[in-house]
């Protein structure tokens, strides 16, 4: 059962990763879809004018406190004597909150690259523009941020199987 479960995750995340990836190298979505303040933030932005209390930036700020709060958690389960084996953590659940804390973190961090440096929904690789330097570092903290997110939903998995 577990082995299905695994693979009809892994099924929605390779049609989910096919779809962005069309959208991506189609240049959707477009102005018949999406409005153009969607379309030049990638999320509906507030303050988008401003650098550190954009909704990109306070997205990072919930995430730093909480990535702190689940450390708080991993360090406390870990460090308390359990009175049984009834109250001990279960090595799954310890796992989940170890990984949770850079997953978190990770999240918020790609939200802060993009209230930093806003360039909309656009992160194909585009080596004949003048923005390759962009267009790098934009896949490059996208990639980085969502590999957090994944090792830390799937801390058990080995990170060769996630980035492969």
């Amino acid at each position: 059962l577990n082995a299905l479960v695994g693979n009809i995750g892994l099924i929605i995340l390779l049609i989910g990763t096919t779809l962005v990836t069309y959208c991506m190298l189609y240049q959707y979505p477009s102005t018949s879809s999406f409005d153009t303040h969607w379309l030049s933030h990638g999320f509906c932005v507030t303050n988008p004018e401003t650098t550190w209390i954009n909704s990109h930036a306070l997205s990072f700020y919930a995430d730093a406190v909480l990535a702190m709060i689940i450390a708080h958690l991993y360090t406390t389960a870990q460090t308390t004597p359990a009175k049984s084996d009834a109250t001990a953590t279960p090595p799954l659940q310890a796992a989940m909150l170890r990984g949770a804390i850079m997953g978190v973190f990770g999240h918020g961090a790609g939200h802060l690259y993009l209230g930093l440096h806003p360039q909309g929904m656009d992160l194909r690789f585009r080596p004949n523009n003048d923005d390759i330097l962009i267009s790098c570092a934009s896949t490059a903290v996208t990639v980085m941020a969502f590999a957090a997110i994944f090792q830390g939903t799937m801390p058990l998995s080995s990170s060769q199987r996630l980035f492969l």
